[in-house]
């Protein structure tokens, strides 16, 4: 799906926010984004992902690369791995939403995906289809977490 400008030269992308709730708790998702990066960039970002608690994908953008985390993290956790990236890259990048629609003439590609931890099915599935990521080897896939959108979106359709 592609961006479609509202008027003149603004446009609409659409993306998610990073919490998610069982309807019990709220969590967070690490999301992360870097422009330009080097290729030495990239591959340290990825070791330090790996280092990190959660399960992840890491693909290319039109200016640079996204991560998307899959597993649900409390706050602290949360946290202390966004500061972790934010002290290395030093990005200007608040980690609460990430865009999901391509901007013109994007092409999104697979740099990298971790399932060593949880997975949460809902934040999992539009990527398993985009990027084909493995069904299998994943260490744990948890379904009950959902995003909070969802619930606003299907209490309007009542």
């Amino acid at each position: 799906m592609v961006a479609k400008p509202l008027r003149g030269k603004i446009k609409l992308f659409g993306g998610i926010r990073n919490a998610i709730t069982n309807d019990i708790e709220w969590k967070n998702l690490l999301f992360y984004e870097l422009d330009h990066p080097t290729k030495r960039q990239k591959r340290k970002l990825a070791r330090l992902l790996d280092k990190m608690p959660t399960s992840y994908v890491m693909y290319s953008t039109l200016n640079g690369v996204h991560v998307v985390g899959f597993t649900p993290l409390d706050v602290l956790t949360w946290a202390k791995c966004f500061d972790r990236l934010q002290r290395e890259f030093h990005n200007y990048y608040i980690g609460s939403t990430i865009r999901l629609t391509l901007k013109e003439g994007e092409k999104q590609k697979l740099i990298g995906y971790n399932v060593k931890h949880e997975v949460s099915f809902n934040v999992y599935a539009p990527f398993h289809r985009r990027f084909k990521l493995p069904s299998t080897k994943i260490h744990s896939m948890v379904t009950n977490y959902r995003f909070a959108e969802e619930d606003w979106y299907r209490s309007k359709s009542n």
